[in-house]
């Protein structure tokens, strides 16, 4: 047995995550420069398929592409709710 091979796989490992910001623009290329694929809004999911720098690769609505780390979160969306019963017609800013 050849130690070290037993952790090397042949596809990526990927995770569940989300957005954590409204108005995120996923990219083409990891870069600011990089063509906007589209806009994404807080809680969207996202597969998580590796970073490349300060970038997250994710897939997305089936289109692969690039999001600034600072706004993915591994894991399940969770929603906030509101256990006082009361609703409120404030919007977070």
């Amino acid at each position: 047995m050849i130690l070290g091979l037993s952790s090397v796989t042949s596809e990526p490992e990927s995770a569940d995550g989300y957005v954590n910001a409204n108005s995120v623009r996923m990219r083409e290329g990891p870069s600011m420069i990089s063509e906007i694929l589209t806009e994404l809004s807080y809680g969207t999911a996202l597969r998580i398929l590796g970073q490349s720098g300060d970038w997250t690769q994710v897939i997305c609505n089936g289109r692969d592409g690039f999001i600034y780390s600072s706004y993915v979160t591994v894991g399940s969306f969770q929603p906030v709710s509101d256990d006082s019963g009361s609703k409120s017609s404030e919007q977070a800013g």
